[in-house]
């Protein structure tokens, strides 16, 4: 054997890891391994093999010996365990010196929302509105960064933030959202989708898509135009992506006007529906059909109908006085019937003087047309095609003169002068041919 390059011996402690490797493999002894790393260093160096001794006369062919080696077999190749690469230290990225801080910043919305964005996922808008961005701030402050989840991607399992694949218990679907909360967000969504590299033929399709619901004809010819057209966008870019991830998706900005159609039938055969059954309500019960018509309306104010709720259909707080009897607790002692502060209003009114008649009697004095007064004799004033005051020569008399009050105002065209009598001294109120208060002459037809 040559001194030069001898054959190691593969049956140190160096070689063991050889050994063991086709031990496991071909399920050989360890001489057996032995030997079939010698005959593949033979091999290699292009020596040939030894020949086996002569048999004796009690031994045998080896029985299950490895397999000889020939020189058109392929050669076999270890893997060598690669070396342990070193950590490399982070860094941080440069900033240009001469670059302003932005005018304006999108509001961000949660993980779970970027994430989805990231993966070219479908992910509700509602992420982005205020509500959404405001819940995303009070979690990133309350989660703790270490909690993590589990997230299958491309059928692979793998380990996220919790805060990145948890979606959020007051989310809304798109189609709860109005119009205008739809058009509010799409700015900032359509910046998200930028910046986690969406392609640009998908960022200006979707563009277009809003830009032409916001501009479309059905906002002000159709009753609930803006709903219809909050129910096509829900529907239509929820389909839009379940395509995209099908393959052959169509192109969004494209608006098709049967299925507006289509959706405007949808809308208003609900409303139809929701009217009939808040009718079979109205007849059943009155507070239940209030209560309806509130729950009914999409777009009222929660706050705002639970507090109108509580005011009307709750009884006054009352308490019980000393006489024993009850009464309402916001009303004072000296607080009259409904009926009878009615019956004190008319009085009131009936006693101011009609400037045309000047009668005291319960009637319309701002559109009392008659032509005497109210005992009998001819009126002084009249009223002219335009329901203004007109002496007998047709010049106009200030209105606002004839009441208790009278007028300080000084008129180039009306004159300060009693509607009954034409004196300029008093008005119809303190003009001595007026009703008395406590007339009891008939008051002429």
């Amino acid at each position: 054997m040559d001194q030069e390059n001898p054959m190691p011996d593969f049956a140190d402690e160096e070689a063991r890891p050889l050994r063991e490797a086709l031990s496991l493999a071909f399920g050989w002894d360890e001489e057996q391994a032995i030997q079939h790393l010698e005959a593949t260093w033979r091999n290699n160096q292009g020596r040939p093999e030894p020949r086996d001794p002569p048999l004796g006369r009690d031994q045998g062919p080896p029985q299950d010996g490895p397999p000889r080696l020939q020189h058109d077999e392929p050669e076999v190749q270890l893997e060598q365990p690669e070396p342990p690469q070193e950590k490399k230290k982070p860094t941080i990225a440069d900033f240009e010196e001469d670059e302003p801080t932005p005018s304006a910043i999108a509001s961000r919305p949660s993980q779970f929302a970027l994430q989805k964005i990231a993966a070219f996922e479908y992910v509700e808008l509602w992420y982005f509105t205020k509500e959404g961005c405001f819940e995303a701030t009070k979690q990133s402050r309350s989660q703790a960064d270490d909690a993590f989840g589990i997230l299958a991607a491309n059928e692979v399992l793998t380990l996220r933030p919790v805060a990145s694949v948890k979606a959020s218990r007051n989310a809304k679907a798109d189609h709860e959202l109005s119009l205008t909360e739809i058009l509010q967000v799409r700015t900032s969504f359509l910046e998200h989708l930028k910046e986690a590299g969406w392609p640009n033929k998908h960022i200006s399709a979707l563009f277009t898509f809003f830009w032409t619901l916001e501009s479309h004809p059905f906002r002000l010819s159709m009753r609930r135009g803006d709903r219809i057209l909050a129910m096509y966008a829900a529907k239509v870019r929820r389909h839009w992506h379940d395509k995209l991830k099908l393959g052959g998706a169509f192109n969004i900005a494209n608006i098709n006007d049967s299925l507006l159609q289509q959706i405007a039938t949808e809308v208003n055969d609900e409303v139809l529906s929701k009217v009939e059954s808040l009718m079979t309500l109205q007849a059943s019960s009155p507070n239940a059909s209030r209560r309806a018509r509130r729950a009914y309306n999409p777009w009222a104010d929660p706050v705002r109908e639970r507090h109108r709720d509580s005011r009307s259909l709750s009884p006054p707080p009352r308490f019980r006085g000393s006489n024993g009897t009850s009464r309402d607790f916001n009303r004072s002692p000296t607080d009259s019937k409904p009926s009878q502060r009615r019956s004190s209003r008319d009085s009131q009114r009936t006693k101011s003087a009609c400037p045309l008649c000047l009668g005291r009697h319960p009637h319309d004095i701002n559109r009392c047309t008659i032509e005497h007064l109210w005992d009998g004799t001819p009126a002084y004033a009249r009223r002219s095609p335009e329901g203004r005051l007109i002496d007998p020569a047709g010049d106009i008399i200030c209105n606002d003169w004839q009441k208790p009050q009278g007028c300080s105002r000084p008129h180039n065209n009306a004159k300060h002068a009693c509607s009954g009598c034409g004196s300029p001294s008093h008005g119809a109120q303190k003009c001595p041919k007026a009703q008395p208060r406590a007339s009891s002459f008939p008051v002429p037809a």
